[in-house]
């Protein structure tokens, strides 16, 4: 376990981030990853019984998955 590999491993990792079709390929990842996730919790929640409140978790998951995706895009620009 020598430290100049983990240095060089950091080093490839942070080459292939700061080039722009990888940052495009992570954000567009995660982001579907995000709504993917608050389709489930959302679907999750109304079988628990919030039938009566699923247009407010509509608004919650989804809003909060656009907010995260947005927070995602700006962070990995400025990388």
């Amino acid at each position: 376990n020598d430290p100049n590999t983990a240095t060089r491993q950091y080093l490839a990792v942070q080459d292939a981030v700061t080039w722009w079709p990888v940052r495009l390929v992570l954000c567009v990842v995660m982001c579907l990853s995000f709504f993917h996730c608050a389709h489930r919790v959302r679907h999750t929640l109304v079988d628990l019984g919030l039938r009566n409140a699923d247009r407010a978790l509509i608004f919650i998951c989804y809003g909060a998955a656009l907010a995260v995706s947005i927070a995602t895009g700006v962070i990995l620009r400025s990388l």
